[in-house]
C-alpha cells in the first residue's frame, strides 16, 4: 500500500471542497437571479432594448430614450412613446450571456480540478504536480465558460427587471350600529 503525504491528502480535500463550493455558488447564483427578478423601480439604461407589458396586456418593444421614477420613454422606430409606470405591469430585458458563462466556468473548472487531483493521485513518479492540475483546471474552466455562453446564447430568454406592485387585496368587515338599525358593511378590494 502506498503512503500518501499529508500535503497530497490536504490538496485533494481542498480540490473537492472547492468543487463543492463552486457548484453551490452556481446554483445559488441561479436561484438569486430567479428570486430577485422583481424590483420596485425599473433600472434601465439609455439605448437598452426592453419589452414593456401594460396593465391592458399589450406588449411594447422599444429602445429606452429616458426613464424616471414616474415613466419610461421608448423609441419604436419612427415613433417615441412615453409610458407612465402606473400603466406598466412588467418590464423585461434580454437575458445576459454573462450568467451562463460564469456558471459554465465554475462547473467546468470544478470538474477539471477534481479530475486533475484524481489523476495525480495515481501517479507513479513524484506526485503533487500542481502546475499541471492548475493548467487542467484553467482549461476546463475556459471550455465550461464557452459551453455556458453557447447554451445561454441559444436560449433567447428575457429577465424581468420590474413588476408593478399591483392592487392590494383586502376584505374589511365593519359593524354599523344606530338607534334603529344593526348592519354589517363588507368591503372587498382586489
Amino acid at each position: 500500500m502506498r503512503h500518501r503525504s499529508f500535503a497530497y491528502r490536504t490538496g485533494q480535500r481542498c480540490a473537492l471542497l472547492g468543487t463543492a463550493v463552486m457548484l453551490l455558488a452556481a446554483v445559488s447564483a441561479r436561484d438569486a437571479a430567479a428570486q430577485g427578478s422583481a424590483v420596485a423601480d425599473p433600472v434601465v439604461r439609455t439605448g437598452e432594448i426592453i419589452w414593456v407589458t401594460t396593465t391592458g396586456g399589450q406588449e411594447v418593444k422599444g429602445s429606452v430614450v429616458s426613464s424616471s421614477p414616474a415613466s419610461v420613454t421608448l423609441n419604436r422606430g419612427a415613433d417615441t412613446i412615453t409610458l407612465p409606470l402606473m400603466e406598466v405591469r412588467r418590464i423585461e430585458v434580454r437575458d445576459s450571456l454573462l450568467n451562463g458563462t460564469l456558471i459554465g466556468a465554475l462547473i467546468g473548472g470544478g470538474i477539471s480540478a477534481w479530475i486533475g487531483v484524481t489523476l495525480d493521485r495515481d501517479c507513479d513518479g513524484p506526485c503533487g504536480n500542481w502546475g499541471a492540475i492548475t493548467g487542467v483546471t484553467a482549461l476546463g474552466a475556459g471550455a465550461g465558460a464557452l459551453a455556458g455562453m453557447g447554451v445561454d446564447a441559444l436560449i433567447r430568454g428575457r429577465r424581468e427587471i420590474y413588476r408593478s406592485p399591483g392592487p392590494s387585496r383586502s376584505v374589511a368587515i365593519l359593524p354599523t350600529l344606530s338607534d334603529t338599525h344593526l348592519a354589517v358593511r363588507v368591503t372587498v378590494r382586489w
